[in-house]
């Protein structure tokens, strides 16, 4: 039985190469075939994949397979967000890390936005659609740590003057019981931030952990005040 999107493809009279290598990868078995029509896009290769999308269609009782999407490299060119103004020239080891997997979650994301249009299965569509908004809200929050280490000249972003104001309203006893709270959170974090390995969420769990420290430090002040 013909599958209608392949058909389609071979009908066209403006054939779209990565579009003819998707649908491949959605229902071709042979390993040899997806290798060689992932090396490149000439006349050569265009050729083999027109024979091996005419060959499967012949095939009955084919099913989609989800495109296994891989690692691509991101294009120095277009970067995401197209932020020429920043410049990584002095940025801090932790600053070039997040950008790093920042562009390769985008191109990620590029890849998945283009696979998704081709894809027949309205399940693999769907599992597509909710990986390609957390990798953009990954590049986005991403894009959050950079944009505050330009501004700031910092990686961790401080709320000092807020956790004073809000300290200085509490009573004893609610000081007394945030404290109580605060020791076991702050362990926490430290026991998360030595075990993680990704370099944005270590940016997330440092500042918390920041956070949390200036605000325990603070009620301790104002404890001591109080007695």
């Amino acid at each position: 039985m013909a599958i209608a999107s392949i058909t389609a493809w071979l009908n066209s009279h403006d054939k779209s190469y990565s579009h003819g290598v998707a649908l491949y990868e959605q229902y071709g078995e042979s390993r040899t075939t997806l290798a060689l029509i992932r090396s490149g896009s000439s006349a050569f290769h265009f050729n083999k994949l027109r024979t091996a999308l005419e060959e499967l269609n012949l095939q009955t009782d084919i099913a989609p397979k989800p495109i296994v999407i891989g690692q691509y490299n991101p294009d120095p060119i277009a970067t995401p967000g197209s932020k020429a103004s920043v410049d990584f020239l002095n940025a801090p080891d932790k600053i070039l890390e997040i950008r790093n997997q920042k562009n390769l979650q985008y191109a990620q994301a590029r890849k998945l936005h283009e696979s998704i249009r081709v894809m027949d299965s309205k399940q693999h569509r769907l599992q597509a659609a909710l990986e390609l908004l957390d990798l953009m809200d990954a590049v986005n929050e991403s894009w959050s740590i950079i944009d505050e280490w330009q501004e700031h000249g910092r990686v961790l972003e401080t709320v000092q003057k807020e956790q004073v104001a809000d300290v200085a309203q509490l009573s004893h006893v609610e000081l007394l019981k945030e404290q109580a709270l605060l020791g076991p959170n702050i362990t926490k974090d430290k026991a998360r931030l030595n075990e993680c390995a990704d370099p944005r969420k270590q940016v997330k769990i440092a500042t918390r952990l920041q956070t949390r420290e200036l605000r325990m430090e603070e009620i301790r002040r104002r404890l001591r005040e109080l007695v």
